[in-house]
């Protein structure tokens, strides 16, 4: 007497399976990459501000206990955060002559 078995395969996956789609994988590993640059940027610009001495901060405008502030929230580019017109001096404020 022979014993047949038949091995089935399920036509739906299990409720626990995921699909993972391709284009979802590739954004998350972008996003920890981008993740990791910025933090590895952020490590290099307080290695090199830790590196300076007292009066090489004094002379740049930051105090040693400023340093991971102001590596981790740069200023916007055209200058330091919260200047004023007020802060410049009579003779930036002036428009350039018209050619």
């Amino acid at each position: 007497m022979a014993i047949r078995t038949t091995l089935s395969t399920p036509t739906t996956p299990p409720a626990t399976a995921r699909k993972y789609n391709v284009g979802e994988l590739i954004n998350g590993f972008n996003r920890w990459r981008s993740a990791y640059k910025a933090r590895r940027l952020e490590q290099a610009a307080i290695n090199e501000l830790a590196s300076l001495s007292d009066r090489e901060l004094k002379d740049i405008g930051l105090f040693r206990a400023e340093i991971d502030h102001v590596a981790r929230n740069p200023a916007p580019r055209g200058g330091r955060r919260g200047a004023t017109d007020a802060s410049r001096s009579e003779d930036s404020r002036t428009p350039l002559r018209q050619r």
